[in-house]
């Protein structure tokens, strides 16, 4: 029995650690745009320890980058704090359509899995999941989270604190900032693209094109969040 519980262990951490491997495309993705959302808290006054605590605690780019821009307008933390959950509320459906494809055992580990879900890791792991043992999915899907988390909070705490010396190094590096995390999500959405998904991604990119053409860019995210998800639920309730 030793010997079996010895070799459970050393498939988990096995698992977690191919986790950490795959999660090579959305660690380069979020390296350039934490070193932004680093030197954008520093230029809107958040000390390095406030930015950084930023992103340990909300781990989620459109609603950081949000969250500072209604900070500098003035805007009553009430309402920034309803509309950064509005950009979040497509994870409504992220969690429940992963958790469909995960063995339901270890029930206390999905919170974890829950908080570490983002876009990129979401799409990731619907292309790959079912590639992983079903024992060894939530481990593997950990060791995926951890690495994007810790990219996400450690590349933070280097813009926020030589974000100006790195872009006087690498120059280069300031034209890829707004560009790579749409371009990392476009990637992995096209790997998972499907029949099922192809309506209400259309129907999503639909209503952010309205609200671009609206001149009302700033909501553009919010519309596409709500309409995507809200399109796949009615198509799953009228087959």
């Amino acid at each position: 029995m030793a010997s079996q519980g010895e070799n459970s262990v050393k498939k988990a951490i096995a698992a977690y650690f191919q986790g950490v491997a795959a999660a090579y495309p959305i660690v380069l993705g979020y390296l350039p745009v934490a070193l932004a959302f680093g030197m954008a808290a520093e230029e809107a006054g958040l000390s390095s320890l406030g930015a950084t605590f930023t992103s340990v605690t909300v781990f989620a780019g459109a609603s950081q980058f949000a969250l500072l821009g209604l900070l500098e307008g003035g805007t009553q933390i009430a309402v920034t704090v309803l509309i950064c959950l509005a950009l979040n509320v497509r994870h409504i459906v992220y969690g429940p359509s992963l958790s469909a494809r995960l063995t339901p055992t270890r029930q206390k580990m999905l919170p974890f899995v829950a908080f570490g879900l983002t876009d990129e890791v979401f799409s990731l792991s619907m292309s790959r999941i079912a590639h992983i043992p079903r024992t060894r999915q939530l481990f593997w899907l950990l060791g995926l989270e951890s690495a994007a988390y810790l990219t996400w909070v450690g590349f933070t705490w280097a813009g926020s604190v030589g974000g100006k010396l790195i872009l006087a190094a690498l120059p280069f590096l300031e034209t890829t900032f707004s560009f790579s995390i749409p371009a990392l999500f476009l990637a992995l959405l096209m790997v998972m693209m499907d029949r099922e998904s192809l309506v209400p991604v259309l129907a999503a990119c639909l209503a952010s094109g309205i609200f671009l053409w609206l001149q009302l860019k700033n909501l553009s995210i919010i519309a596409a969040a709500i309409t995507g998800p809200t399109t796949w639920l009615l198509l799953r309730r009228n087959p």
